[in-house]
This record gives structure tokens, sequence and C-alpha cells, in this order.
């Protein structure tokens, strides 16, 4: 294969029978290793909570393992070094956020239980907040596949089309996101939040979160957002350069997939955690 190339032996398979099965599956027994081992070996029997290195560590662990992942997967592919800095980057803002920030947010705090809320100590609330998450952000990226490979279709189709960048979308992007971060900073988040309160426990999560973390946790979900928009574009334009659409599909399923494992793997992060330092809870009564 030529350097930049395409393995079009990889990428004439489906994404689940390809040499990115194996690796993708050492990645998520690494980091289950990291999340189960880490709080256990350094864990301090008179504290009431992990301290921030500790979470670093488990933080730093996973992203190693995963810009292990995606340097294999970019050499595989014959994806260029800016796709591969735009999957580190975008990958490392959601581990960053998952795995230091939220559990950081969420030990500051002292949640108040109500009858059916969110009880902070339940590792199924966690697994049900993980799958709203995982809903959340896989949608992001679905219908930004959905834009790109109709935008790829539509110029190997006419070869006099010339490759745009679409700009437009990425500004009508960004400046949701920073409309979402003004509203958020402003204390008016419930309204954004509103199509959720059926949910009940994803709604405390996130109040409870977000005082604890306040602005700087949206700015982590805005970046991880805004990079998974680029990580797409990039591999779109890769397509185009190569005339070559699965390019593009391959790399939908590696980010949809490493979105899975994070959120599977923050759940037992979280169980693990809650076993070792719960939170601190009161009733409404104060007791």
């Amino acid at each position: 294969m030529k350097p930049g190339g395409t393995n079009k032996t990889i990428l004439q398979k489906n994404f689940f029978s390809t040499e990115l099965l194996l690796p993708l599956i050492l990645l998520s027994l690494a980091s289950y290793g990291v999340v189960q081992l880490t709080p256990l070996l350094t864990h301090n029997t008179g504290a009431t909570q992990p301290a921030t290195w500790q979470l670093v560590i488990v933080g730093v662990g996973i992203i190693l393992f995963s810009s292990l992942f995606l340097t294999y997967a970019a050499k595989l592919i014959g994806l260029t070094r800016g796709w591969l800095i735009l999957g580190v980057l975008f990958s490392s803002c959601m581990i960053i956020t998952k795995f230091i920030l939220i559990p950081e947010a969420l030990y500051s705090q002292v949640f108040t239980l109500k009858p059916g809320g969110f009880d902070p100590n339940s590792t199924g609330g966690y697994f049900t907040i993980a799958i709203v998450l995982f809903i959340v952000y896989a949608a992001i990226l679905m219908s930004t596949y959905s834009y790109h490979r109709k935008r790829v279709a539509a110029v190997l189709e006419n070869k006099e089309l010339m490759m745009e960048e679409p700009k437009s979308m990425a500004m009508v992007t960004i400046l949701i996101l920073l409309g979402l971060i003004a509203v958020l900073a402003s204390g008016a988040g419930a309204i954004l939040l509103f199509p959720l309160f059926f949910l009940g426990g994803p709604v405390d999560y996130v109040n409870y979160a977000l005082a604890g973390g306040g602005i700087v946790l949206v700015l982590m979900t805005v970046m991880t957002i805004v990079l998974s928009l680029k990580y797409l574009q990039h591999a779109s334009n890769k397509a185009i350069e190569a005339k070559d659409a699965t390019i593009l599909a391959v790399t939908f399923w590696i980010g949809l997939s490493l979105i899975l494992v994070y959120h599977v793997l923050w759940v037992i992060f979280m169980g693990v955690l809650l076993a070792l330092w719960p939170f601190k809870t009161i009733s409404p009564s104060g007791k």
C-alpha cells in the first residue's frame, strides 16, 4: 500500500470482520483493566472520595490505549496524520470529560435524595444515564455521517462538481453550540432539558454535574462534539480524494464504536468508585 493510500482489501470488508475488530477488543479489555484495577490499587481507606490524581491515571490510561488503536487504524486504512490528530483529540476530550471531570464534579456535591429521583449510589442509575448519553452522541455522529455520505456520493457521481468544504454546516453547528453555552451559563439550562424531564434521573444527574463542574464541563462537551464533526469531515475529504466512499463508512463505525466503549467503561468505572467511595447524600428532611 502506498503512503497515504487506501487499503482496498480492508475497506471492502464489513467493519466488524476487518483487522480493526481485534484491536478494538484489546482496547476494551485493556481499558477495562484500567478502570477496575486503578481505583482498587490506589484506594485509601481513610479518604471519603478519590483524589484527582487517581482519576487522571484512569483517564490517561484510556487515552493512551485509544491513541494506539487510532494510530493502527489510520495506518491500516491509509488516513492522514490530520485525521489521526482529530480522532485522538475527539476521543481524549470525551475521556477527560467522562472519567475525570464528571466524577470530580459529582464528588463535590451533596446529593438530596428525592422519591423516584436519581440515586447517586446506584449503578443502575448510571446505566440508564449512559444509554441516554450514548444515544445523544450517536445521533450527532449519525446525522453528520448521513450529511457527508450524501456529499461524497454527489461529488463522486458528478466528477465536474468541485469538492467544497461544508462551511455553512460547520458555521451553523458552531453558532448552535455557542448558544448552548450561553443558555447554560445564564442558568437557563432547564429549558433545553425540558424534553428529558420525563426521564427524571438523567436530568438530576446533569443538574448535579453542571453544579459541580459548571462551564468547564459544557466547554469540554462542546469541544468533543465539534471535534467529532471535524473528524468525519476530514474522512469525507479523504474519501473524495481516494474516490472510495467506504473510507467514510469505516471511520464512522470507528467513532461510534469508541463512543460505545467509553460509555460502557464509564458505567463500570462509576460502579467501582461507588463501591469504594459512596457519594454523600441527605434526605429532604435533612437527615
